[in-house]
């Protein structure tokens, strides 16, 4: 929604450090809050004014929806094998990328979410394994999979060091994370300072995805949800500044797959159980073994014309590595 509140603001870019005009892009409200995404002129990474940052926002955001509910459901037995088919094509990236090495890689996984890339991880051989999430509810899932999840803020942990005391990881995961940190720059230099990993790879919604120019952009990317829009150049400055070396951005190109999980994603956020779009995005959720494998071949010829018009999929994958 755009008006004429929009307006420029000075200051200093917090991932690219640069101090610039900023240009208010486009305005939102959360229950009786006003804001706007503004863009740094550097870098032309957005952030979100005010981000409404808070574990209670967020435990009312992510705490409940269908694929939630897929994933209590699920056997632990099979929870791995199943929750492959609901990875967007950049997590399945980060999934084959640390497939190359040793099964006794210690990974951690902060910000897990509902536990799916660990899951996939653990049932490829992958036993060192943990996690995370700042919403009790949803690490309670996780944990009931067999998974060692740490109820915590991603930003408090690292500032108490709680949980790098007892714990090394090989490689770190900020799986969908970047986009609602206060502070990426700080989060990730701490990262590298005091959990000491030897690689950090990261997944973070691109702000040139096919879905955002064709005008279809989830509430999920407004604050209490996304605070920033992410650029490949951003992303990159935000990983040099934090003192990493051989950084790589990479995009992913639009699957059928990945069309159907984001209507998915849509019709779960949107549907409540009782009513009619509540029962059929529930439908679809308990046949996702049968409907995300036959939505996607469906889907594929769309993905082909999105490639053809050189549009990008759902999300940017990085690494990085950060040994000292």
């Amino acid at each position: 929604m755009r008006g004429s509140t929009l307006r420029q603001q000075r200051k200093q870019c917090v991932i690219c450090g640069r101090e610039g005009e900023f240009e208010a892009v486009e305005s939102f409200q959360f229950n009786d809050i006003q804001g706007a995404f503004i863009r740094c002129p550097s870098c032309q990474v957005q952030v979100a004014e005010p981000s409404l940052y808070s574990c209670d926002t967020y435990s009312h955001f992510y705490g409940s929806n269908a694929l939630l509910r897929w994933t209590a459901d699920c056997p632990s037995g099979e929870f791995g094998h199943r929750a492959w088919r609901l990875l967007y094509p950049a997590h399945r990236s980060v999934v084959a990328f640390i497939d190359g090495f040793p099964r006794d890689t210690s990974v951690l996984d902060l910000g897990c979410g509902a536990g799916w890339l660990l899951g996939v991880l653990k049932a490829r051989g992958f036993l060192n394994v943990r996690g995370l999430e700042i919403v009790a509810s949803v690490a309670a899932i996780v944990q009931s999979k067999g998974i060692p999840v740490v109820v915590e803020d991603v930003v408090e942990m690292l500032s108490s060091s709680s949980l790098s005391e007892g714990f090394r990881p090989d490689i770190v995961v900020l799986s969908e994370l970047l986009e609602h940190l206060p502070d990426p720059v700080a989060v990730l230099r701490a990262v590298r300072t005091q959990l000491k990993p030897r690689l950090v790879l990261a997944t973070t919604p691109s702000r040139d995805r096919w879905a955002v120019r064709m005008k279809v952009r989830p509430l999920g990317d407004y604050p209490p949800g996304h605070i920033w829009r992410w650029t490949k150049q951003g992303l990159l400055l935000a990983f040099e500044r934090a003192g990493y070396t051989e950084v790589t951005v990479r995009p992913t190109k639009p699957d059928g797959r990945e069309i159907w999980l984001q209507l998915l994603n849509l019709a779960t956020a949107g549907g409540k159980r009782g009513n009619s779009g509540g029962r059929i995005s529930d439908f679809l959720v308990r046949n996702v073994d049968f409907t995300v494998p036959v939505a996607g071949v469906i889907l594929q010829p769309l993905a082909l014309v999105l490639r053809l018009m050189r549009m990008e999929g759902r999300s940017l994958w990085i690494s990085a590595r950060a040994e000292m």
